[in-house]
């Protein structure tokens, strides 16, 4: 199972980034952990990295897709994500509901100083598909974002 965001072959910044190899694993005290690998490829250049998710941070992850997919007419300012221990950042733009331009930042473990940072430019037309997609593979109804009480919003819907 995968969830791809892509680009097509005429816009600037064509790539994608895709979460594969989903894996969820149980402790017999209730608690886990998703485990999947993130690809993201620009032009030649691809790289990928497995996250490791508690299901809080799942629950966020199908949440961001989600508030992509409700709000795919087009935002205001950037919409953002993290994995739990922030191997990978995201901060997606949508002025226009056309065109939406996905920045990222791939941290390997276990110190961080290893990285690579780009942008991908998708189609807003495919968010509602993408979004499925992570509900699917995750395993989750529906997401919800992290009410952080010191850190505002970033974004507001147009």
């Amino acid at each position: 199972m995968r969830v791809v965001l892509r680009g097509d072959d005429h816009t600037p910044g064509n790539g994608r980034i895709e979460f594969s190899e989903p894996e969820w694993t149980w402790y017999s005290d209730g608690g886990g952990f998703l485990a999947c690998t993130v690809t993201v490829a620009v032009g030649e250049e691809e790289r990928s990295l497995g996250i490791e998710q508690i299901p809080v941070y799942v629950t966020n992850m199908v949440g961001f897709f989600e508030d992509m997919a409700r709000h795919a007419s087009g935002w205001s300012g950037v919409m953002t994500w993290e994995s739990e221990y922030h191997e990978v950042e995201v901060g997606v733009r949508n002025p226009d509901g056309s065109e939406v331009v996905v920045d990222f930042r791939l941290r390997w473990p276990p110190e961080h100083e290893e990285e690579w940072a780009s942008s991908v430019v998708i189609r807003a037309d495919g968010l509602a598909r993408a979004a499925e997609a992570m509900r699917k593979f995750t395993g989750e109804e529906s997401g919800r974002r992290f009410i952080t009480p010191n850190r505002p919003r970033t974004w507001d819907p147009l």
